[in-house]
């Protein structure tokens, strides 16, 4: 996350770039001229879910790959070592398809 306070001295508009397509992670950090102090820190597994689409900006099939991607596994099932019934299905129903 990026402090507001940060992007608050761009006008919230750190990227100079209109229209960038790729490497916006970068042209974020590049555009701040206050930088704050980072922290990097990996979430638990069960707190990073992100259902693949065709309509995602880099398309899943294109860095699959490159993942070292292994068996597929049913995501409502992982959640659900983690997570009350309720919220696993407050979740489905916001997954169309």
């Amino acid at each position: 996350m990026v402090p507001r306070s940060a992007m608050k001295v761009e006008d919230f508009q750190p990227i100079k770039t209109p229209g960038i397509m790729r490497g916006i992670d970068g042209a974020l950090v590049r555009g701040l001229s206050t930088r704050p102090t980072w922290i990097f820190q990996d979430a638990p597994d069960e707190w990073c879910v992100d259902f693949k689409t065709e309509t995602n900006v880099t398309p899943y099939a294109s860095i699959a790959p490159g993942l070292g991607v292994g068996e597929e596994e049913d995501p409502w099932e992982m959640l659900a070592e983690f997570y009350p019934e309720h919220l696993i299905e407050m979740a489905r129903g916001t997954v169309r398809g």
